[in-house]
């Protein structure tokens, strides 16, 4: 799938799924719940990807308009705190740790590094 991931086609997904008729058979039940384990673990992978991508881009954004270093990226963390529907942790420690989840830091544990996460692929850059 080289498509590039939006909001909306994820909304889509989320919509299939919740409106799908489940199966009978004891077997696919099993195995639709297995799959949908795997779907929730990419789920939180990129999103903890897609929060440290977002607050890249911000912090580069930022830079471009002069902000000074020590300045970029305030609010990140409450933004995507907004995002994810959930309340912002205080202090710059709380988006560094989906830094070092995202980068397999053991010593920050994060949401990619729980037992639900699977670190997904990105599709190489070029034409």
């Amino acid at each position: 799938m080289d498509a590039t991931l939006t909001a909306d086609s994820v909304r889509g997904l989320t919509r299939s799924i919740a409106a799908g008729a489940r199966p009978d058979d004891p077997a696919e039940l099993v195995d639709l719940l297995g799959a949908l384990e795997e779907l929730k673990s990419a789920a939180c992978a990129v999103q903890a990807e897609t929060a440290v991508d977002y607050d890249a881009a911000r912090r580069r954004a930022e830079s471009e308009q002069g902000v000074p270093a020590r300045r970029q990226g305030r609010g990140v963390a409450g933004e995507v705190a907004l995002a994810r529907r959930g309340v912002a942790a205080p202090g710059p420690g709380a988006a560094g740790a989906g830094h070092d989840a995202v980068r397999g830091d053991a010593a920050h544990p994060g949401p990619a590094q729980g037992r639900h996460a699977q670190r997904v692929p990105r599709p190489a850059a070029g034409p």
